[in-house]
């Protein structure tokens, strides 16, 4: 996604938008279909129609309305990277070497996160890319994240397993 953005930013605001739009749209109509065949409360009709006008505006007026999208991905981001943040400190507490480099990336993405909320208002094809690049940056950490924590429960799970070893043996040798 992140790719996408870079290479095409303008047409990424579009079709998020459209998706967005034609979500609420659905959601609307399910909603209303719902009321027609249970007429048990009328809340699902108010909610389907606010999201039916909801989707129709998303879907016509996507640039005025966009700006919230990239806050809540740019909200998403920073969570992320706070997330991220604090387990790569648990990780360099815990086995000194290793999560300097998850701790990196994780100040690039709440860098990234806090960058595209304060910004959203100035939708540019510039801002999208940099949204862009915060996600590649966040499929990295989280790849970096993945690896790292495998790798430490594999040593666990070597550990664990050599001990099992060591009281099957003992076992062995007080029965024989």
């Amino acid at each position: 996604m992140g790719v996408l953005f870079i290479a095409f930013p303008s047409k990424c605001i579009q079709y998020i938008s459209l998706v967005v739009g034609v979500s609420l749209i659905v959601t609307g109509i399910i909603s209303v279909v719902s009321y027609i065949i249970e007429r048990d409360t009328k809340l699902p009709l108010v909610l389907g129609t606010i999201s039916l006008i909801s989707g129709i505006i998303v879907c016509a007026k996507y640039r005025a309305i966009i700006s919230i999208i990239v806050v809540i991905l740019g909200i998403f981001i920073l969570t992320s990277g706070i997330v991220d943040m604090a387990t790569s400190i648990r990780s360099i507490m815990l086995f000194r070497k290793s999560g300097w480099f998850t701790m990196l990336l994780s100040v690039i993405t709440i860098i990234f996160g806090i960058v595209a909320i304060t910004k959203s208002a100035q939708l540019t094809d510039g801002i999208v890319r940099f949204i862009g690049a915060a996600l590649i940056v966040y499929a990295v950490l989280d790849l970096a994240t993945y690896i790292q924590v495998n790798s430490k429960v594999m040593q666990v799970k070597d550990a664990v397993d050599s001990i099992s070893d060591i009281e099957v043996e003992a076992t062995e040798q007080q029965n024989d």
